[in-house]
């Protein structure tokens, strides 16, 4: 029986663990060709390794989401090896605890830290919806999720950005 994304080509952020990594082993599963991109190098080669372990076919592409030049790679990487992008998963995303800022609240989170962020979390989303959503115009389709938390629905105390 087919799976649901047979001969798709998906790229995936964020997937070097966690959610991501999750993500990339179920969309190979279902018979997508996976990129698996993560600032993290080794963990995104980690991923891939249990990807293709389990039968699937996937690349790892490092990248950071907050930088154009960055994004505009893996989208030309995925491109590259697989002709095309049919799925994406904006799934890199941090907390307060990775830019220096765990139980700290407004007052006292740092400039950097929320900087960091919102650069992460909320430009880099919109860099690969830019990059994705040109791409696929341009082929004809194809769909896109954004991984958000609970903060963007209500205020938490120690989740300023």
């Amino acid at each position: 029986m087919p799976g649901l994304l047979d001969g798709k080509a998906a790229l995936i952020t964020g997937a070097g663990g966690g959610i991501g990594r999750a993500t990339a082993l179920a969309f190979a599963r279902e018979g997508a060709r996976v990129a698996v991109a993560d600032v993290a190098v080794e963990a995104a080669h980690e991923t891939v390794a249990q990807v293709n372990a389990a039968g699937g076919q996937a690349i790892s592409l490092a990248g950071d989401v907050t930088r154009d030049a960055d994004v505009r790679a893996m989208i030309g990487a995925v491109v590259g090896a697989y002709g095309r992008l049919d799925c994406a998963f904006n799934n890199a995303g941090v907390a307060g605890w990775h830019v220096g800022s765990i139980n700290q609240k407004t007052a006292e989170w740092s400039e950097e830290s929320f900087d960091r962020m919102i650069a992460i979390n909320l430009k880099g989303v919109w860099l690969c919806l830019r990059a994705e959503i040109n791409q696929m115009l341009a082929q004809g389709g194809g769909a896109i999720v954004n991984t958000a938390s609970i903060a963007g629905l209500v205020g938490l105390p120690n989740a300023t950005a």
